[in-house]
C-alpha cells in the first residue's frame, strides 16, 4: 500500500503518476484494451480476458474470462507471457499465453464478420493443486433481466425460462449446452463445450450481470487437479439482427426539482475494533462535527472488543449510537452473552438504538440447498435480544452481503433489515466496480420482498471486502494494487472512492433506505489516513464527499436529472437546495447549471488544497455557470430555496 509520505509527495507533483494516484489512490495502471473489429462486431480484451462484445453498436456481452479461484475463493493473478493481434481471412484473432496460479495457459479469440465469435482455452496444471473454479465464465449484461431465455441442455432437451427480473437467490439455469436470447433487437446464440454449465444472477455480489460459468456449484469443491492435467473448453457466439440503442441520457441545464415526498437516507460511519488506532478512534472522531451516527460491530467471543467499547465510550456517547454483535452457541449460552453486554453498555452510559444479533455460523456462505448450520439461528437471536434489549430497534438479515440475506430471509420478529456491501467478490477493475452501482435498485427492490414493510438499514457499503464469507479471510494486499476479495482497497484514498460513495448515495431514490454507513472514520474503509502513532494525517477525497452528502441526513428530497455518466442526489436544506453530484466515468463531462447555483469541484486539481483542510467545502471558491467535472470528480451545488 502507498505511504502517507508518498500520498503527500504526489499531491505537489503533476505528473501522469501523480494524477493517477489522485484518482485511484494507487499509481497502479489500469490495463489497456485491445480492440479487434470485424464489420459490425467489436471485441474489447483487457489483461487477456474479452470485457465486452459488441454488435451493431450495442454491447452483448459484458465479459469472458477464465479465473482461477483457490480454496478460499481468491482469483490467482493473471501473468501474460505472450499476446498478438493478426487478421485472419474473414476476422480477426487474438492469442495469449499466460500463468495463473498453478496453471500455464493459453486463450484464442476468433472474432468473424459474419457474426461469429470462437473462444477457445487450454489449462495444464503445473502441479498438484485444489481450486474452486478453473475455467471459462460468461458475463450477460444487466439488460437482459425479464428477457426470454431459451436453454439448451446436453441430452438436446430445451427449457424456456427468462432472465430474472428479482434477484435469483438459486440458479436460474443449470445443465448447460447453450443459450439463445434476444436482446435490444439482437439474437444471440451461445454454445459450451468442455464443461457442465450452468448460470448464477451476479447481482447478488453487486456484480452488474448474470455469469454463466463452469463447474456445477452441486459438485464438490474444492476439487483436485492433477500435475499434467488439462482443462480445454471452447464457446461459440453468434449474433443476428440489427441493434436499436436505448435512449440517449439527459442533456440541458441542472436543477433540482420539487420535493419527491420522501426524505434522504441519514449518512453514518462503520466502526470495528480490528481496525486499529492508537488510543482509540477519538481523534478521527473530532475531525467531523457534528458527529455522525456511529455504527460499530463486536464479537462476544473476543475479550478485548467489549474493552474497545470502553476506551471509546467518549466519541460513541457524542453521537447516535447502533451495534451490531456476533454471537455463539445455542439459545442460553446467546442470552447470557447478550446480558453481559447489555451490563457493560449500560456501565459505560452506552445505548444503542439499533440492534443487530447474528449467530457466527452465519458469517459464512450456506447455499440454499445446505442444512442450516447448528446452533442458534438469527430468528432465536432476535427472540433472545428481544429479551434482553426490549426497547431497541432489532434488526435482521446478514452483516456480510446481499446474497446471504436472499439465500436465507429474514423471519421472526424484527424492526428492520440489513445486509453490507462490497463489489470486490468477483472482479476488481475500475469498470466492474463501478457498474456495480447499476445493481444496487435491484437489490433494494429484491430486498423489499424479504422485509415485509420493515424499512432498509444498509451496513457498511465499502469497494474493499470487510469479511470473507466464502473462505478463510479476504485477501492480502500488500502493494496496495486492485485486488479482489482484498480489505485494503488503494481507490478508498483517491477520487474514485468518492464518487463512488456517492454513488452508492444516489441509488437510494425510490427506496425504503433510512441509513447507510458510507466509510469508517479510519482503517482501510477510512475518511481519513492516520499517522503511526494516531491522529489524522491526510483526508481522503472521500472525507469531503461524506461531509457534503452528511449534511443532506433526513432532508426533504428533491427530484434531480442528470446527464449519462453523472450520480448524484439533491436535498433541501435549511438556505437553499443542495446537491452533491459525482463523475463516475474516466472521462471528463461538462455540467451545465441552471442559474443561481454556486459550485465547486473535488478533482486532481483542487484535491492538493482539499486533504489538508477540513473545511474545504466551506473555504474553497464557488462558482457560477457551467462545471467540467473531470474523471472521478465530486461537485457541491447550492441553489436558493426550492419551492414544493
Amino acid at each position: 500500500m502507498i505511504s502517507l509520505n508518498e500520498v503527500v509527495r504526489v499531491m505537489d507533483m503533476d505528473d501522469d503518476k501523480s494524477v493517477t494516484t489522485r484518482l485511484y489512490g494507487t499509481a497502479e495502471q489500469a490495463g489497456q484494451p485491445v480492440r479487434l473489429e470485424a464489420g459490425r462486431l467489436v471485441v474489447e480484451i483487457v489483461n487477456g480476458e474479452v470485457s465486452s462484445i459488441s454488435w451493431d453498436g450495442i454491447e452483448a456481452i459484458c465479459g469472458v474470462a477464465y479465473p482461477i479461484r483457490d480454496v478460499d475463493w481468491g482469483t490467482a493473478p493473471v501473468r501474460t507471457r505472450m499476446e498478438s493481434v493478426e487478421p485472419t481471412v474473414d476476422g480477426v484473432r487474438y492469442s495469449t499465453n499466460f500463468a495463473a496460479g498453478d496453471f500455464a495457459g493459453s486463450f484464442v479469440c476468433d472474432a468473424r464478420r459474419e457474426g461469429d465469435v470462437r473462444l477457445s482455452l487450454s489449462l495444464t496444471a503445473k502441479a498438484d493443486t485444489r481450486v474452486c473454479r478453473a475455467g471459462f465464465v460468461v458475463l450477460h449484461p444487466l439488460d437482459v433481466a425479464g428477457a426470454p431465455l431459451r436453454v439448451l441442455h446436453p441430452d438436446a432437451s430445451v427449457d424456456e425460462t427468462i432472465f430474472p427480473g428479482l434477484i435469483s437467490p438459486t440458479q436460474p439455469a443449470m445443465d448447460i449446452a447453450g443459450l439463445d436470447w434476444v436482446s435490444h433487437g439482437i439474437a444471440v446464440g451461445m454454445r459450451f463445450a468442455g464443461d457442465r454449465f450452468e448460470m448464477e444472477d451476479q447481482r447478488n455480489w453487486s456484480d452488474a450481470s448474470y455469469k454463466t460459468f463452469c463447474r456445477p456449484l452441486l459438485l464438490p469443491y474444492p476439487f483436485g487437479i492433477a500435475a499434467g492435467e488439462a482443462i480445454d473448453q471452447a464457446i461459440t457466439i453468434r449474433f443476428a439482427g440489427s441493434g436499436t440503442a436505448p435512449a440517449e441520457g439527459r442533456r440541458g441545464a441542472v436543477r433540482p426539482g420539487g420535493v419527491d415526498g420522501s426524505l434522504m437516507p441519514e449518512f453514518g460511519l462503520a466502526l470495528d475494533p480490528s481496525w486499529p488506532m492508537a488510543g482509540g478512534f477519538g481523534p478521527a472522531a473530532a475531525i467531523l462535527q457534528p458527529p455522525p451516527r456511529w455504527l460499530a460491530r463486536v464479537d462476544l467471543a473476543c475479550n478485548t472488543d467489549l474493552a474497545w467499547l470502553a476506551m471509546n465510550a467518549h466519541p460513541l456517547r457524542a453521537s447516535p449510537f447502533d451495534l451490531e454483535v456476533i454471537v455463539d452457541g445455542e439459545p442460553p449460552l446467546l442470552e447470557r452473552q447478550l446480558e453481559l453486554a447489555l451490563d457493560t453498555l449500560t456501565g459505560l452510559g452506552l445505548v444503542p438504538e439499533h440492534l443487530m444479533v447474528l449467530p457466527r455460523a452465519y458469517m459464512r456462505c450456506i447455499q440454499t440447498w445446505e442444512a442450516a448450520p447448528a446452533g442458534a439461528t438469527p430468528a432465536g437471536a432476535i427472540e433472545a435480544a428481544r429479551r434482553v434489549f426490549p426497547t431497541q430497534r432489532l434488526g435482521a438479515g446478514m452483516l456480510t452481503n446481499f446474497t446471504e440475506l436472499n439465500r436465507c430471509p429474514p423471519t421472526g420478529d424484527f424492526d428492520y433489515v440489513t445486509h453490507s456491501l462490497t463489489p470486490l467478490v468477483h472482479a476488481a477493475d475500475d469498470r466492474s466496480v463501478m457498474r456495480a452501482l447499476d445493481t444496487l435498485e435491484p437489490i433494494f427492490d429484491t430486498l423489499g420482498t424479504h422485509a415485509r414493510e420493515r424499512p432498509y438499514r444498509l451496513g457498511l457499503a465499502s469497494i474493499g471486502m470487510r469479511t470473507n464469507p466464502y473462505g478463510r479471510d479476504v485477501m492480502d494486499n500488500p502493494t496496495g494494487v486492485r485486488l479482489a476479495m482484498a480489505q485494503l482497497d488503494p481507490r478508498q484514498m483517491g477520487l474514485f472512492g468518492a464518487a463512488w460513495m456517492v454513488g452508492v448515495a444516489a441509488a437510494t431514490m425510490g427506496s425504503r433506505i433510512e441509513f447507510i454507513a458510507l466509510a469508517a472514520p479510519y482503517g482501510p474503509f477510512g475518511l481519513a489516513s492516520t499517522a503511526r502513532g494516531g491522529g489524522i494525517s491526510v483526508l481522503n477525497p472521500a472525507y469531503h464527499a461524506f461531509r457534503a452528502l452528511a449534511g443532506l441526513s433526513g432532508r426533504p428530497r428533491l427530484a434531480i436529472e442528470l446527464p449519462v455518466g453523472l450520480r448524484g442526489v439533491a436535498a433541501e436544506g435549511d438556505e437553499g437546495s443542495q446537491a452533491v453530484i459525482a463523475n463516475c466515468t474516466n472521462s471528463a463531462i461538462r455540467l451545465d447549471t441552471a442559474q443561481g447555483a454556486a459550485g465547486l469541484v473535488l478533482d486532481t486539481a483542487s484535491m492538493p488544497a482539499a486533504v489538508v483542510d477540513r473545511y474545504w467545502l466551506e473555504t474553497a471558491p464557488r462558482h457560477d455557470g457551467p462545471l467540467t467535472l473531470g474523471p472521478y470528480s465530486v461537485a457541491h451545488l447550492k441553489w436558493g430555496r426550492v419551492s414544493t
